[in-house]
């Protein structure tokens, strides 16, 4: 493969890496996104296939390639590496709310469970109960 033909490859990998993460970005401001799965099979592909290349360009380098080519394709990369950025920090924000809201409703169930009963056979305190309904892990 020569210089030219792989700088296009992976040029071409770049630009369906970017409209897929357009894609999502997209989607993910809109809320009109499926149910996530934990990895898009397009996605991976993608990357796995962009991986690979870009490894392989690293090795051969691409020191035949035209310029407009590489222009181009540094273009790409730039754009591609900005919008991951903005990938991650929606992605970060939505994860804090959602975290936010699982821990604001196990602070409430655990508030109820705790509560005075008033109006029970025996009032007073209810008995200890465990607070694992709902689980909170800060590590995800």
């Amino acid at each position: 493969m020569t210089d030219a033909e792989r700088a296009e490859n992976l040029l071409s990998l770049t630009e369906r890496l970017v409209a897929a993460v357009e894609a999502d970005i997209t989607l993910l401001q809109t809320g009109n996104y499926p149910p996530l799965a934990l990895v898009d099979p397009v996605i991976d592909q993608l990357s796995a296939a962009y991986t690979r290349e870009v490894t392989a360009v690293k090795k051969a380098g691409l020191k035949d390639a035209p310029a407009p080519l590489l222009a181009s394709l540094k273009a790409a990369a730039a754009k591609l590496k900005d919008l991951l950025k903005r990938h991650a920090k929606i992605v970060s924000a939505m994860r804090g709310a959602s975290e936010g809201m699982i821990k604001a409703i196990a602070e409430e169930v655990e508030k109820r469970r705790t509560a005075a009963m008033p109006y029970a056979a025996k009032p007073g305190v209810r008995p200890a109960a465990s607070a694992s309904a709902i689980v909170y892990n800060r590590v995800v």
